[in-house]
């Protein structure tokens, strides 16, 4: 209730209006709201945000790089040969820090070797030993028949002497006396001529049928 004057000093008692409870009621609401405190800028650094040609690029430096490491994981290349040279001269076996270099490289390897005269394949061999083997072949039956070699590094596994068949077969040096040897049940030609003789014999059967 307020109480209000009149112009000729009389007091008036007035009953409150709407307008006049909003007033009185607003201070009490705003003292009932709990005081939010604004949040401090140094516990919530800014950061530049990223530029979107900048995101792009790093997204696909990212895929690319992946698809790199998959590739690698999933490929044998290599798994085998570990190395090879060029075609050297026959010269290097008498100097001795490349009988050293060469026995280095090669510990703990196999080597499969090509003797070479002039532009030609002379000689295909394979060795563990490779530096002695490369020098026999400069005092036996092979001396002076080849004036430089390549060297090629592979590992130690059980199919070396396969490998060394293989190369035999498709290069055909002439100065190895033997081409390798293969289980008879890896003749090919055998199998292909016994497909070959029993189809001639059905083909004779048949044509006697229809005779």
């Amino acid at each position: 209730m307020d109480h209000r004057v009149k112009p000729g000093g009389d007091e008036q008692r007035v009953e409150p209006g709407d307008d006049d409870l909003f007033v009185l009621a607003m201070p009490l609401r705003i003292r009932a709201l709990p005081r939010q405190e604004k949040p401090s800028q140094k516990a919530f650094p800014k950061t530049p945000p990223l530029k979107e040609g900048r995101r792009s690029a790093d997204k696909r430096g990212n895929e690319r790089e992946s698809r790199l490491r998959r590739k690698k994981k999933n490929s044998n290349k290599g798994a085998l040969i570990k190395g090879m040279t060029r075609r050297l001269p026959v010269q290097l076996l008498g100097d001795l820090s490349f009988e050293e270099g060469l026995e280095k490289i090669m510990r703990k390897y196999a080597g499969v070797y090509a003797l070479y005269k002039g532009e030609k394949l002379y000689y295909v061999g394979l060795a563990k030993d490779l530096y002695n083997r490369l020098r026999s072949h400069t005092k036996n039956r092979h001396r002076g028949k080849w004036d430089g070699f390549a060297i090629f590094r592979v590992r130690r596994v059980r199919y070396l002497k396969d490998m060394e068949t293989l190369l035999l077969q498709i290069a055909q040096p002439p100065g190895n006396l033997l081409s390798g040897h293969l289980h008879r049940d890896a003749d090919l030609t055998r199998v292909l001529r016994e497909v070959l003789r029993e189809n001639t014999l059905r083909l004779k059967r048949m044509r006697k049928a229809f005779a």
